[in-house]
């Protein structure tokens, strides 16, 4: 853990924000938990529908850019998806750390000026004017993406299915900011 917890703090060095939006982020809980107390650590977790989560993984699995290994398609992402939740799960339920974490649902903060105004104010940050027409212009192009389709093949929504903790997802979701 040594190396890990040192490979960390070279990474953030003086970041005071940082973050990632793959579901496996929260493996690390252990040593981040370790490094930092609960005042000093804000997690805004963005959770979304396994489909969405399961066909960016195959998307990023077969793009060349994405450098992510073939094998990292929707069954990694329903196994990482699962074990994110359980430790957001148990963070939630722990007095010392719950209020360090923030969850937001995906469609939700992609639609709503005022979500995301609530994050900037979680995160203590002020909204100028113009970062106030920046964050209109992105919502507006946000409601392309929304609506675009995304179908799984009949195998990979089996998958899903057959390994998915929906109940967890589901649990997790009640604690979303409004």
């Amino acid at each position: 853990h040594k190396k890990e917890a040192e490979f960390c703090f070279n990474k953030l060095d003086d970041a005071i924000y940082t973050g990632d939006k793959r579901p496996n982020f929260l493996f690390s809980w252990n040593i981040t938990k370790q490094h930092f107390s609960p005042e000093n650590i804000k997690i805004i977790h963005i959770i979304r529908d396994i489909e969405d989560i399961a066909l960016s993984y195959c998307k990023r699995a077969l793009n060349d850019k994405d450098k992510w290994h073939e094998n990292r398609d929707h069954k990694t992402a329903i196994h990482e998806t699962n074990h994110n939740n359980e430790v957001l799960k148990g963070i939630l339920n722990d007095p010392l750390w719950k209020d360090s974490v923030l969850i937001v649902n995906y469609n939700d903060f992609f639609s709503s000026k005022a979500l995301v105004e609530k994050v900037f104010q979680a995160l203590n940050l002020t909204i100028s004017a113009d970062l106030s027409k920046e964050i209109d212009t992105f919502l507006e192009s946000s409601q392309k993406i929304l609506k675009k389709d995304r179908h799984l093949s009949k195998h990979q929504q089996r998958y899903i299915d057959k390994n998915f903790d929906q109940e967890l997802h589901n649990t997790i979701k009640t604690y979303a900011l409004q």
